[in-house]
């Protein structure tokens, strides 16, 4: 496997340009700073090993994992799991929605749990020692980072070392018709956000077992999570 093939495909890139898909690795890996300075060292680490290595068959063999790393790929998707659930919370409509409750004592209780786990998730998976989980680690980041304005508006702020901090008095004093447009609505930034998650937890569990998310010619293999979270709504 070429170390080309190997970047395009990391980063979701098929064109067959190579100038523009050099840029696009080089625009990419400065992201990546993004998330932790370890973090973001041990991904360049991971890209510059030498080009002749095997990197499919290390993906593969699930006995080139020790104890630590099995330990480190569970916690991550365990973190995964229990952001995906508190996000399930906010997404839930009906009668029993905490948006419908007079007291907004359940809101606030619910967001600061999502608040709580998200920052678990960018702690463990952010210092991850597999790029897989370190890409959808960024791509989470940076999806927050788009979405900064709007939760700022209820309360929701991103920190500099991109996790989230609550102000519980601005959000309880929030439009309750803006706090459901962006953390209840179809598009909304919970539901991307548990999209997200699973896929850092999958790439977890896939590091885990050891299974390549690599196709043999390089590319990387999609996997679709919008059923996922239809089950949720």
């Amino acid at each position: 496997m070429s170390t080309f093939n190997y970047f395009s495909g990391l980063f979701g890139n098929n064109t067959t340009n190579s100038v523009t898909d050099i840029w696009n690795i080089y625009s990419n890996l400065g992201d990546y700073n993004t998330i932790k300075s370890g973090s973001y060292r041990k991904l360049l680490n991971a890209y510059y090993k030498k080009e002749d290595e095997d990197r499919t068959e290390s993906f593969s063999n699930p006995a080139n994992l020790n104890t630590a790393d099995k330990k480190e790929f569970t916690e991550v998707k365990k973190t995964t799991d229990d952001l995906q659930k508190s996000a399930k919370t906010l997404l839930k409509k009906g009668e029993s929605s905490v948006y419908n409750q007079e007291d907004r004592t359940a809101l606030v209780s619910a967001v600061k749990n999502f608040i709580s786990d998200y920052n678990r998730v960018i702690d463990k998976a952010g210092d991850s020692s597999d790029e897989r989980v370190l890409s959808k680690t960024l791509s989470m980041v940076n999806n927050t980072k788009a979405y900064a304005s709007s939760l700022e508006q209820i309360g929701i702020n991103v920190k500099e070392d991109n996790t989230l901090s609550l102000d519980s008095e601005k959000l309880e004093a929030s439009s309750m018709e803006t706090v459901r447009n962006i953390l209840q609505s179809s598009s909304s930034y919970i539901g991307q956000t548990m999209q997200k998650s699973a896929q850092i937890g999958a790439a977890a569990q896939n590091a885990s077992a050891g299974t390549s998310m690599y196709g043999n010619t390089g590319s990387y293999t999609y996997q679709n999570f919008s059923s996922y979270y239809d089950t949720y709504l």
